[in-house]
């Protein structure tokens, strides 16, 4: 890649109730891959409290600072069908790129 063009931008998405490992899993790795800004994100900026309610994670930037990533990572949770329902997020993740080989998923369907 020429060194003007923008980062490849990865979002992961977050919400109260989301599983950790299946956010902060894939980003250890995405966010070491080279020429690219992996973004976690959400309806507002802060904490967000995880599955177990023990753990918090961070939202960096909200879904409207974060209009078309290359790429939306989802992860599961507790709470995951209440956010599908969501009008916010659901309008963002429909102007999402669409997946060429996927979808893909980081654990089983709950």
């Amino acid at each position: 890649m020429g060194e003007h063009q923008a980062p490849f931008q990865i979002a992961i998405l977050l919400y109260p109730g989301v599983t950790a490992l299946d956010a902060v899993g894939p980003w250890e790795v995405l966010s070491r891959m080279p020429h690219t800004e992996t973004r976690f994100v959400g309806q507002e900026v802060g904490p967000v409290t995880t599955e177990g309610g023990a753990l918090l994670l961070g939202v960096t930037h909200t879904i409207a600072e974060t209009p078309s990533p290359d790429l939306v990572l989802v992860p599961g949770g507790s709470t995951m069908p209440g956010q599908m329902v969501d009008d916010e997020v659901l309008g963002w993740l429909r102007k999402a790129p669409k997946p060429r080989h996927g979808p893909f998923r980081s654990a089983p369907a709950r």
